[in-house]
């Protein structure tokens, strides 16, 4: 046992091996056993066989074509003419581990589901009483814009105060559609004419000391999106920024259209060339 050969192997073994019976005489342990994970399973044994008759364990051994097979191995100590052998027996564990895997991913599933409900739940609570909040917040901004000329300075202001909550709106009816699992609803529209009909919201939600510059193409951007969920990705945007900027300047975002040649032109992975709309946000370098 000391020496890690094999002194004899089963047909079973050579099958599940790849080597003829023969080649497998005399050679060691490490040429079959794949340790790379782990310590190998013939140290675990002898660690286990000092205080027990019969040592359990798993571990990996590697085939001839060079792939691995998760086995489990039983042993026992084997006298043989007063020399003291190790008797393994492995078994292929594949199966097993297989339908372990399956069970633990339907388990997430299963999770992932029950957190969805119980959002679902909360969101719909919240959405009656959220939106009965905004709705004197509509009322009033229709009222103060109403009493506004048109020439007022605070006429675009009071117009956007009415538009953010109906954008409010739209983000707890997408939360409510997340969590209930409703599928994106895609349509295409142009980007640069959604970000310029967004821009007063986004720059309402910046604090005084960040400005805010806008570059837009003349012609469209024509994208196939779910709008809601592009509104809610620039409100995520703007956020980060702010973190981004404790000390203010300017925040910048750019939408063009452009053609690509080469794969490795694209500023993103797994995409072929083509013709894209790129949008591209910048902040301030930190020092």
């Amino acid at each position: 046992m000391s020496d890690r050969r094999i002194v004899d192997v089963n047909r079973a073994a050579s099958t599940l091996l790849g080597d003829a019976q023969g080649e497998l005489l005399g050679a060691v342990w490490d040429a079959v056993i794949d340790a790379s994970k782990e310590k190998d399973f013939v140290d675990r044994c002898r660690e286990q066989l000092l205080e027990r008759d019969v040592c359990l364990v798993e571990g990996y051994l590697r085939t001839r074509s060079g792939n691995t097979v998760p086995v489990e191995i039983s042993a026992r100590p084997l006298e043989v003419k007063g020399e003291t052998l190790l008797f393994m027996l492995a078994r292929n564990i594949s199966e097993r581990l297989r339908a372990q895997e399956e069970k633990e991913r339907l388990q997430e599933r299963l999770r992932h589901l029950q957190k969805m409900e119980s959002i679902g739940w909360l969101a719909g609570g919240l959405a009656h009483d959220f939106n009965n909040l905004l709705s004197p917040i509509l009322g009033y901004a229709d009222m103060l814009s109403r009493c506004l000329t048109h020439s007022s300075p605070l006429k675009k202001q009071a117009d956007a105060i009415g538009t953010a909550p109906l954008k409010a709106k739209d983000l707890v009816d997408q939360l409510l559609a997340f969590s209930r699992g409703h599928e994106a609803a895609f349509h295409i529209f142009d980007l640069a004419d959604k970000i310029r009909k967004f821009q007063d919201t986004l720059a309402a939600t910046l604090p005084l000391h960040i400005d805010f510059r806008l570059t837009l193409p003349s012609k469209p951007v024509w994208i196939k999106a779910d709008p809601g969920q592009i509104e809610r990705l620039l409100l995520n945007l703007t956020a980060n920024a702010q973190e981004a900027m404790p000390d203010g300047g300017t925040l910048s975002i750019l939408v063009e259209q452009r053609t690509f040649l080469h794969e490795n032109d694209i500023p993103a992975a797994d995409l072929k060339p083509g013709t894209y709309a790129v949008m591209t946000v910048a902040t301030p370098a930190r020092a």
